[in-house]
């Protein structure tokens, strides 16, 4: 069959003008219309149609947007519509869906749920359930009419309770398993469809009559008390303990545990489920087991803006108790933990997360979990939200190859690592660090801030995956298998068709899993096609269909789009770019469907927007797919760090989770030898794709194993509004779940099916005499076999269907437009087109015949009632007008009265407004001259703070200056002493051992005393009588030599006092300048206070004049205070005074050269006799000579009363270069030089900035003036409008009291 037939095209070119039609509307119709329009046909021809609709005139349109429109909006199954088109199912539906039916066939097979965002009493109480279970046991839901062709006549409305009775009772009769497939977009409640289907499972499974008087294999209860169970809002319909209690029990958890706020949905299941419910060869559920599927484990650590994160965690930060947050070290809410407030949304209206936390714990109860496992349960949850509270900034030292964690990361590391049973180091080491293992070792690198909280994020990911999946395990365990199961029943409650702005590896999956199950659903409806042709004994052939094996291919065949994901993720350098042109490399093509005769078309394309992006297309039209994150999405490795630290913890439950048997299972996924390389690299490479691909492939096995029902569940509007069905949102959801092909499957056969007494109903016009009979049959009571027809019937179905044939041969050619079954008429659309325009035309020629006959009577009837009607006219004409006069006058009179009263009304109430204007004002300005009065007091406590503040560091830093000054003179004082005491020791040992060995000298000549040594004595004797002379010489030689000597030591010992006395001075000047700046704080308080003074008196303020800058030296510094020094005098060397032994320094540079007085030569005279008498005085200093002959030793220097008289600088920096030399200059010199220069340095640089503050402060003080100016004058000018306004409050005779002129102030 051409699939043109299934839009209603070729229909079109038989529409004649009047046939009731669909049109879509133009593309400027406003934007809340419905996309199709109800219209009639004015005009048709070969180039198009043209359609009259209602409030839009004619509209031109193509034969292919306009679809034949019938009268039967309301039925209960799509396939029964007599056009089988986009709009008529869209008209059903929203008919449907305004008279409160939310359900609707679609086949024996498929229920289309529509959310009605609004709870409808009595569609799921215990009387419901009961309804549809007696009438599946009574196989009025399941019988041959129904499989052929859809809900018979006179069986239930359609509803979910419906399609599970189907499937059960089928399961029971035929014993085969029947799986229950629930989809649809987020928000279309799937969730709370899948609970009804287990709810009302439940019922079925734990039902007993209660005329049995045993007990079932699930209890004791009696049906009707199971049903009063349910109405009474019972946790379940079974008792306490079964296994329908505990089936039934699993889904607050896992919601608690897998759901989440989406944008679309406050409870979106995050998870794919499949749940099998095992029977006994009794009906009665024995066992069960729960499958789940790509839980989105993205969310914990990355929530979208506007949703939330799982619900588990708000329960957690609402419904703790003090005493758990204490022992958790939870805050007082979510909005306290970054993991449940990143995205600003923590509470949900209507809902309660303090008491969902008790359902919580309860379902835990229920499936086995105890207070200890719970206790578990919420710690490791509890280091999770502490763990979400680590955050990372680059470390200042280390670049981007570290980070560093802040002081609150450091509390929620250390409360994550105790609830994990971990050390807080270790913890912090397996986030902030990577070991890579090579063949010379392990080697540690640190990671940056992002590479570490990326680190974070994978194992809080890890580890809420495996306790996702070890409560599934607990679930199931406490739910149990049953091996002896008789049958099943499977319960898919997976993700519909995802498309949105940006989509990524999650809707990638999500849309593989659709195309999967939309190619088990297309073979199933054809499938259900040719069982329903067989079935009546029509001759049919080949139906061509869309088979979306193609698209499965690309993805999940051999090097599909999975492969090279997966390829791609093993290779770190791969960017996203890369990948993408990886995949685009592939560019396979395929068929495009099925009404494109072997064209191929591509199903893989570049993205137009983005580079590294790529577009599939679907079976719902193409996605475009973003591959920025779909590499780290798709890693799903376990880092080799995270497994060991999580492997030893102290938490039982931790280690459970990460020990030896998860590790064996981490290797399995990885999957053989190259799991095992991936692991000696720090990590094991599993990929999120093919685990999803395994699932799938599981999945499809179990389902094609089973015979399907389906459950399409639509959001009829984006914003969840009830009573609101948008159209073109509705219409895209049912491509996206196959309703619309499944249509199309029916209209590409014989989509118009009806029983042969409807069929005549409908169409009697076309041959009159058969209405009686058919009426007299009607009227005759129902016989057995209900919804199948008479033979009378069929007769009657086959005479008008030639009747019709010989009107329109063309249309109407039996066996190829129309054939007759067992018990149905098979229409195909353009058979079903010409059989409406000829009833039209019937029905049309009958109207037209009864409107003549009626308007003639009509209109002799309104001729006799006009005549009587004029007289009664003229009689009502003159007593209205007598009455409106009377009206007239009353209304006059009443007016005067309601103008008074309005006008004393308006009068009061534009005194009020006055009143309350006066008030305002007088608030404002009393709240003005408040805050203005804060605002000073506050800036005069600054200036204070900021000045005694100022005061005290700058006196604490002196202070420790001199300490250091201080002690380092004190080293070099304690030196100097040291070095005398060793002189002082050494030369008394050195006179003793001379003494001692002219004594034993003396003692050894007087023994060995001859002549001759007599003779030898009385030479020497001559000789040192002679000695004075050669002493005199030497003496001479040894003062000059000394005094050179003293000369040094001299000028050493003045730069010393130099510099000390410069230092000395500068510290007193710098106390004279603290005086100064206080004496100018006082002076400018006083000033202030003076011009505040004069403000508030009127006068005006000067401006401060400019403060007189100090004179400045060439140098740049300001001269300091000195003592004055002496005249120099002739000579060049200074005055000296009293003595003092120190080690000989050298003097500061800079020091200008002078000569010195005759007193200052005469006293240096004098020094250097003394010195020189000292030195050769047999009691002298000891010391030592040099290499040249002087005698350098400890000596008395002098100390000089000036400072002036030091050498110029070339000289004394030559000078100290040779004292250095010849080590008579201590080390400590040039340690000096450099400190002095430094706090010259520092000195000049804190003047420069002490002027430019006290510059500031003048400038600040000289603004303050001219603000207080203004103040003043906007006082005077608030005072004169005051008192003005006072002046016309007397004038007008106003009451109330005035403003005080005191309470307004500047």
């Amino acid at each position: 069959m051409a699939t043109a037939t299934a839009t209603g095209g070729p229909a079109m070119h038989h529409a004649h003008p009047g046939t009731a039609v669909w049109v879509r509307r133009p593309a400027g119709a406003p934007g809340g219309a419905p996309e199709w329009a109800p219209g009639v046909v004015a005009a048709a021809d070969a180039a198009g149609v043209v359609v009259r609709v209602e409030g839009a005139g004619e509209v031109a349109a193509p034969a292919a947007d306009v679809h034949l429109r019938a009268a039967d909006e309301g039925v209960q199954d799509l396939i029964r519509l007599t056009h089988l088109n986009e709009p008529s199912v869209l008209a059903a539906l929203t008919t449907r869906y305004g008279a409160g039916a939310i359900y609707t066939q679609t086949g024996p097979s498929i229920v289309i749920a529509v959310n009605p965002f609004r709870p409808v009493p009595g569609l799921y109480d215990a009387a419901a359930m009961e309804r549809y279970r007696c009438a599946g046991a009574a196989g009025g839901a399941v019988d041959g009419a129904a499989e052929a062709g859809g809900a018979a006549d006179g069986a239930a409305p359609p509803h979910v309770f419906s399609v599970a009775s189907q499937a059960y009772w089928r399961m029971r009769r035929e014993g085969k398993g029947q799986a229950l497939l629930v989809t649809g977009e987020s928000g279309a409640g799937k969730t709370e469809t899948s609970k009804l289907i287990m709810k009302y499972l439940a019922y079925l499974g734990g039902y007993q009559p209660a005329s049995s008087g045993g007990g079932s294999s699930s209890g004791s209860e009696s049906g009707a008390a199971a049903v009063a169970d349910d109405a009474a809002g019972a946790p379940g319909c079974a008792p306490a303990g079964s296994v329908e209690q505990r089936v039934l029990e699993s889904n607050p958890l896992l919601e608690a545990f897998g759901n989440a706020k989406t944008v679309r949905n406050d409870n979106s299941s995050r998870f794919g489920k499949y749940i099998e419910l095992h029977f006994s060869r009794r009906g009665a559920i024995s066992g069960a087991r729960i499958h789940t599927y790509l839980l989105e484990r993205s969310r914990l650590v990355h929530t979208a803006k506007g949703e939330r994160n799982f619900h588990i965690f708000y329960q957690l930060l609402a419904g703790a108790t003090p005493e758990e947050r204490a022992r958790w070290h939870l805050g007082p809410g979510a909005a306290s933990h970054r993991l449940a407030a990143a995205a600003g949304c923590v509470a949900l209206p209507g809902v309660d997360d303090a008491a969902d936390l008790e359902t919580t714990r309860h379902a835990m109860r229920a499936v086995g979990i105890g207070p200890a496992e719970q206790e578990r349960i919420f710690s490791l949850l509890s280091a999770l939200v502490h763990l979400g509270d680590l955050e990372f900034a680059p470390c200042p030292r280390d670049g981007d190859d570290a980070c560093a964690l802040p002081e609150a990361g450091a509390r929620a590391l250390a409360s994550a690592a105790a609830l994990l049973g971990v050390e807080a180091g270790a913890l912090l080491k397996a986030v902030t660090t990577r070991t890579r293992v090579t063949p010379d070792g392990p080697i540690v690198s640190p990671l940056g801030a992002r590479a570490a909280s990326d680190t974070r994020d994978a194992l809080s990911k890890v580890v809420y995956a495996r306790l996702f999946d070890w409560l599934v395990a607990r679930i199931n365990a406490a739910i149990g298998e049953d091996p002896a199961r008789a049958s099943t029943i499977g319960l898919l409650d997976i993700y519909g068709f995802e498309s949105f702005e940006f989509n990524d590896l999650e809707q990638f999956c999500i849309n593989l899993a659709n195309e999967k199950l939309q190619q088990h659903f297309n073979h199933h409806v054809f499938k259900q096609e040719q069982a329903a042709y067989e079935h009546e004994g029509i001759d049919w052939s080949y139906i061509d269909f869309v088979d979306n094996a193609d698209v499965l291919e690309l993805i999940e065949g051999r090097m599909g789009l999975l492969d090279l994901l997966d390829e791609a993720c093993r290779f770190n350098s791969t960017t996203p770019r890369d990948l993408a042109d990886k995949l685009l490399a592939t560019r396979p093509t395929a068929a495009a469907g099925a009404g494109a005769a072997g064209a191929a078309a591509p199903r893989l394309a570049r993205a137009k927007r983005h580079a590294a992006a790529f577009c599939v297309s679907h079976y719902a039209g193409p996605v475009t797919y973003r591959t920025d994150n779909m590499l780290d999405k798709n890693r799903d490795f376990v880092i080799a760090e995270h497994r060991t630290l999580l492997a030893s913890a102290s938490c039982a439950l931790l280690a459970e989770l990460f020990g030896a048997d998860a590790a064996a299972a981490d290797g399995a996924a990885g999957g053989g030898a190259a799991g095992g390389a991936a692991g000696r690299k720090g990590f094991q490479f599993v990929s999120v794709g093919s685990q999803f691909k395994r699932q799938l492939a599981e999945l499809a096995s179990k389902l094609s194993q089973l015979h399907p029902h389906y459950v399409r569940c639509i959001k009829p509007n984006p914003a969840g509004v009830p009573a609101a069905l948008d159209s073109a949102y509705t219409l895209e959801q049912l491509k996206c779940g196959g309703i619309m092909e499944a249509v199309r499957i029916a209209n590409a056969g014989y989509p118009l099916r009806r029983g042969f007494g409807e069929f005549v109903d409908a169409f009697w016009p076309l041959a009159p005499h058969l209405w009686e009979p058919r009426l007299a049959r009607r009227r005759a009571p129902a016989s057995d076999g209900a919804g199948a027809s008479s033979d009378a019937d069929r007769d009657a179905a086959g005479e008008l269907l030639r009747a019709a044939e010989r009107r329109a041969p063309a249309a109407l050619r039996q066996g190829a437009d129309w054939q007759v079954g067992r018990s149905m008429v098979f229409l195909r659309a353009t058979a079903a087109g010409a059989l409406s325009r000829m009833l039209a035309q019937a029905l049309d020629a009958a109207a037209v015949s009864v409107q003549s006959g009626w308007r003639g009577a009509v209109a002799r009837r309104e001729a006799a009632r006009a005549r009587a009607a004029v007289l009664r006219l003229q009689a009502g004409a003159r007593g209205m007008l007598a009455r409106a006069e009377a009206r007239r006058r009353r209304e006059a009179r009443a007016a005067a009265a309601l103008q008074a009263a309005w006008r004393g009304l308006l009068a009061r109430r534009e005194l009020a407004a006055k009143r309350a204007a006066a008030v305002a004002t007088q608030t404002a300005w009393r709240a003005h001259v408040a805050r203005a009065r804060f605002l000073r007091l506050r800036a005069a406590a600054l200036t204070l703070q900021a000045g005694a503040r100022g005061a005290i560091a700058r006196a604490e830093a002196r202070r420790r200056r001199e300490a250091r000054a201080a002690t380092a003179v004190q080293a070099a004082w304690r030196a100097a002493a040291a070095r005398r005491a060793l002189a002082a020791a050494r030369g008394a040992a050195t006179a003793l051992q001379a003494a001692w060995r002219g004594r034993a000298a003396r003692a050894d000549f007087a023994a060995q005393w001859t002549p001759e040594k007599n003779e030898a004595a009385r030479t020497i004797q001559k000789l040192w009588r002679r000695r004075h002379v050669t002493r005199s010489r030497v003496l001479r030689l040894r003062l000059q030599r000394a005094f050179i000597a003293y000369a040094d030591l001299w000028h050493s010992a003045t730069a010393l006092q130099c510099a000390w006395r410069r230092h000395a001075a500068v510290k007193k000047a710098q106390e004279m300048r603290d005086e100064l700046r206080r004496a100018t704080f006082r002076r400018n308080a006083a000033m202030f206070q003076s011009m505040a003074a004069a403000a508030a008196s009127g006068a005006k303020p000067r401006s401060p004049a400019p403060r007189a800058a100090a004179p400045r030296p060439a140098g740049g510094r300001p001269p300091s205070p000195r003592v004055p020094a002496p005249k120099p005098a002739p000579g060049g060397r200074s005055v000296v005074c009293t003595t003092f032994r120190i080690a000989a320094v050298p003097a500061p540079c800079g020091a200008a050269p002078s000569s010195p007085t005759p007193a200052e030569s005469a006293a240096a005279a004098t020094a250097a006799a003394r010195l020189a008498a000292t030195w050769t005085a047999p009691g002298g200093y000891p010391g030592y000579y040099g290499s040249d002959g002087v005698r350098a030793s400890y000596a008395d220097v002098v100390k000089g009363d000036s400072v002036s008289h030091l050498p110029s600088g070339e000289r004394l920096q030559q000078r100290i270069g040779e004292l250095r030399e010849r080590a008579k200059v201590t080390s400590l010199l040039g340690v000096w030089q450099q400190r002095l220069q430094q706090q010259q340095q520092q000195r000049a640089a804190a003047q420069r900035s002490r002027e430019v503050q006290m510059r500031q402060r003048e400038h600040a003080v000289w603004q303050r003036q001219q603000q207080l100016m203004r103040l003043h004058q906007q006082r005077q000018r608030l005072e004169a409008e005051a008192a003005e306004l006072s002046a016309r409050r007397a004038a007008s005779g106003y009451l109330g009291a005035p403003a005080r002129p005191h309470q307004v102030r500047a």
